[in-house]
């Protein structure tokens, strides 16, 4: 799709991602904002280190690291209370339309895993 921009892994936890932020490093994961917001809720939002021009091979990259996972990293990862694969785009670059297709082999594993899929389109001027 023109205008594709990146693919993020949005996490919110009631519990210090670290742990968890420190194996997805290891597989290829990226951390690029963390914090805790007033109310105490951890949230992080990482992005695959290799960079791809199709969101689909971003989003496999992430769940192959989701996938990679050692069993305490999948139970921190199942305690997350926001668990989102984020893919932007931005609009400006689409002159009248254009279309992404996400396989549905890719959608399996999105919910197998206990994520959402949202897309963010953005303007810029």
């Amino acid at each position: 799709m023109q205008g594709y921009l990146n693919t993020d892994l949005e996490l919110s936890a009631t519990f210090d991602l670290a742990s968890l932020a420190g194996e997805f490093e290891k597989l290829g994961i990226h951390v690029l904002h963390a914090y805790e917001s007033p109310e105490g809720i951890h949230n992080a939002i990482f992005e695959a280190a290799e960079e791809f021009d199709d969101p689909s091979a971003t989003i496999d990259a992430i769940l192959r690291a989701i996938e990679s996972l050692s069993d305490e990293g999948k139970d921190a990862w199942r305690f997350c209370s926001e668990r989102c694969i984020d893919v932007g785009y931005d609009c400006a670059e689409v002159e009248r339309m254009s279309e992404t297709e996400f396989p549905g082999e890719i959608l399996s594993r999105i919910s197998a895993a206990g994520a959402s899929l949202r897309v963010t389109l953005y303007r810029s001027e």
